[in-house]
Formats: C-alpha cells, sequence, structure tokens
C-alpha cells in the first residue's frame, strides 16, 4: 500500500500549513447556508456521470431539494474555463473538468486544489488497493489517465503526487477545444472501462497501476466506431458505436457476446438494465434483450438528437406501470421545434406522459421520485410518476446536467458551478 494521501480535513490542515494559496471565487452563500440546506455533514457520491457504471441517472436514496427550490452558493473558480458538464461527487468534494480540473468544497464552494493540463473527458472516481487515496480516471486526447483524487502536494508553486498512471499516450497539453469531448472512463470496482472515440477500441484498464487488461476494436468494415460512454451491468459490459451497432462484452475478458443493429440514423450512449439494454438514437429509444441483443421494442419520438442518454428510474407507479421508467428527450417538428420529455414504461415501451420545454439536448437524471432536466438556462423538476412539474430555476445562462444529492443540486454554467436546495420555487 502506497500511503500518498492523509484525511480530508487533514488534508486541508495540510494545505494551509504548506502555504498553498486557495484559488479564487466568487461566493454568494454562505458555510452555514449550505449545512442548513442539506440538513447533514456528507453527501451521497455522484462518482461518475450519469451516477453508475449502468448510466442509469438515478439514485434510489438520493433527496432532491423537493418541491421548492432556491440558490444556496454559486462560485466561479479562476481556473475553470468554460464547461458545461456535470460535476461529479465524491467525499463531500466536487470535481469538474474544462481545460483543467477544479475541486471544490460542495457545501460551501470553497475551492481546494486544481490540477493542470488539458482534460477532454469527465472524471470518475476509483477506490483503489495501491493508494490511501481513489484515484481519478480521465481522458485526454493522448489517453487514460490515473491522478491523485487528493490532489498531491505544491511546493514552492510546483505540484507534486498528482498524476500516478497513464494508459495509452504522452503528457496531455494545453487545449483549445473547451469543454470535455470524449467519453469518460465507468468504474466497477478497482476497474476502469474506457471507450476511445480515437482509436474505436472498448479498454479495460486497473485503476491501481494503469495496466491495460484487455482491449477490443468496435465498429465494423468500412465504418468509424466512434464509441459512446460504456455501460455495465452483471459482468458485461455494453457499448454503442457508429453508425448504429450496440455489442455486448465479457467483462473479465473483452470477448464480445453479441453484437447487433438498431432501426436509427445513429445510436447515442447506451443504459443498461436487467430488462432491457436501452439504445437512444437520433428518432427514438430501442430497448434490447440483455441476453442476445433482441429488440424488445422501439419508442420513436421523431426527433432529431444528436446528444444525450436517457435515465431509467424505479418509481412510485399506477396499476397500469411496471413502476420503472425510461426518461428521454426529444425534439418535434411541427409549426416549429418543440422538444419533449417523455417518461415512457420500462416493460412494455409504452409512453406514460411528456411535457414540453426548451430543452438542451442532455441527459434526465432522477432522485427522490423526482426527475430533473436543464432546459437552456433553467432547470426543471417534474414528479417522476405522473409528469407534474414541481418548480423552474432560471440561472441566467446556459446550464449543464444536474447532479442530486443530500437535498442539493449540483451543476455547471459557463464558469459558474452553481448548488441549490430547499427554498421558494420561482
Amino acid at each position: 500500500m502506497v500511503s500518498d494521501s492523509p484525511s480530508r480535513r487533514g488534508y486541508l490542515s495540510a494545505l494551509g500549513m504548506a502555504g498553498i494559496a486557495a484559488i479564487g471565487v466568487r461566493n454568494t452563500g454562505s458555510a452555514d447556508d449550505a449545512a442548513a440546506a442539506t440538513g447533514s455533514g456528507s453527501l451521497t457520491d455522484w462518482p461518475m456521470p450519469r451516477y453508475d457504471a449502468a448510466g442509469t441517472g438515478y439514485v434510489p436514496d438520493a433527496r432532491g431539494p423537493g418541491e421548492t427550490v432556491d440558490s444556496v452558493w454559486s462560485h466561479d473558480p479562476e481556473d475553470l474555463s468554460s464547461t458545461f458538464s456535470p460535476p461529479i461527487l465524491a467525499d463531500d468534494r466536487l470535481y469538474l473538468v474544462s481545460n483543467s480540473v477544479a475541486v471544490l468544497d460542495a457545501f460551501d464552494g470553497e475551492a481546494l486544489f486544481t490540477y493542470d493540463g488539458s482534460s477532454q473527458s469527465n472524471p470518475a472516481i476509483v477506490p483503489v488497493d495501491a493508494y490511501t487515496s481513489d484515484t481519478l480516471a480521465l481522458a485526454g486526447v493522448e489517453g487514460l489517465v490515473g491522478l491523485n483524487a487528493d490532489g498531491g502536494y505544491t511546493i514552492l508553486g510546483r505540484q507534486f503526487g498528482v498524476r500516478r498512471w497513464r494508459q495509452d499516450g504522452e503528457s496531455p497539453s494545453s487545449s483549445i477545444f473547451g469543454p470535455p469531448t470524449m467519453s469518460p472512463p465507468i468504474a466497477v470496482g478497482s476497474t476502469l472501462y474506457w471507450a476511445n472515440s480515437g482509436t474505436d477500441h472498448l479498454y479495460a484498464v486497473d485503476a491501481s497501476s494503469g495496466r491495460m487488461l484487455w482491449e477490443r476494436e468496435l465498429g465494423r468494415e468500412g465504418a468509424l466506431g466512434e464509441p459512446g460512454r460504456p455501460a455495465y451491468l452483471g459482468g458485461t459490459v455494453y457499448a454503442s458505436y457508429w453508425p448504429y451497432a450496440v455489442g455486448a462484452f465479457d467483462a473479465q475478458t473483452g470477448e464480445m457476446l453479441w453484437e447487433t443493429e438498431v432501426t436509427d440514423q445513429f445510436v447515442l450512449p447506451v443504459t443498461a438494465t436487467s430488462e432491457a439494454i436501452l439504445v437512444p438514437g437520433r428518432e427514438g429509444v430501442t430497448a434490447l434483450d440483455p441476453a442476445n441483443g433482441d429488440e424488445l421494442w422501439r419508442f420513436d419520438h421523431g426527433g432529431n438528437q444528436t446528444e444525450g442518454a436517457v435515465a431509467v428510474a424505479d418509481v412510485s407507479a399506477d396499476d397500469d406501470s411496471s413502476g420503472k421508467m425510461v426518461y428521454v428527450v426529444g425534439e418535434v417538428f411541427d409549426q416549429q421545434a418543440d422538444n419533449r420529455l417523455y417518461a415512457v414504461d420500462l416493460e412494455t415501451g409504452e409512453q406514460r406522459w411528456s411535457a414540453s420545454g426548451r430543452w438542451r439536448e442532455t441527459t434526465p437524471v432522477v432522485g427522490d421520485d423526482t426527475v430533473y432536466i436543464s432546459e437552456f438556462d433553467t432547470i426543471a423538476a417534474f414528479d417522476a410518476s405522473t409528469g407534474d412539474l414541481h418548480w423552474r430555476f432560471e440561472i441566467d445562462s446556459p446550464l449543464s446536467t444536474p447532479i442530486v444529492s443530500g437535498e442539493m443540486l449540483f451543476c455547471t454554467s459557463f464558469k459558474t458551478v452553481h448548488a441549490l436546495g430547499p427554498g421558494e420555487a420561482r
């Protein structure tokens, strides 16, 4: 075991003793406000994009702000460039990626430290055996990188103990590309699974050492793979790749178990459930049998979606519903374009409700029987079972998908990080 990281509070004390300068921030709330809003000293981790390795965007035990909401704090970390990417949350810290990685205290927005360099994917937090602290894994234009999630140490303006390993590439340099554009890794135990859109390969990587466990080429002859974020469930890794293929792979060996094509112009990142593998595309969602890839049902929304993914949640239901719902955004073309959020029964593919809005092409998230989704400059909350609107909260700039934890929502807009908690509806 490599001891490279003290406890969180001890680490913060060490930062002060070492004279590490704090990152400048703009504070519109206080730590006391945040503690009152969360109601506890601990938040439920949201350790990777879309919450879990299956990609459900659903936290059964997480509580959001409820039926009212207000701002708790907002901050502009100095080293965070423009981004609309949602943060991840681990050990009461928010990790945000643009050209650099900024780490904030989730309760008051205090900036703790940053990682320099270029990153092109959102990160995932991975527990590892080789270190006392977790590994922060993320992809750059030249490979997958493992960093010290506790930040390493800064002496005389230089960072030490930050980078642990690199798989497939040289150290990334500063990038002009802005927000993350590469598929993020997912974490299962101490193993990372990552689909590299640059090489059209699916990788399994040991998060302690960066050692490649296996790799598998994606795509078919004459077509680039361009794979999206993979999904994991029950010992199988599922991945979609351009233009309309989905594959299932043994998580231990990388052996392909099945491959199928869906009826759509192209596919977006998949979500895995025991009932169905959900494959969103440009015009709808296809549900595949996890065992063999056979189509179970298809829901056509007739839209023109080029980004995003679905969320899946087990919510309260009436006698006509299985209780498990799929939430997907589709763009409807009539006299003018209109986006709709759809709730679809996971078992049958039948629509249960829909709601209109100015949705960005994004992924809904679900917590405490509430669906949260970002419009252009507004977050909206709907009852997950009925579609009834709880509230809309405007922030006046384009927003990322939120994450949910401890009666709080966290999201980003340009260079600002926002925390919302219970309050009066707007």
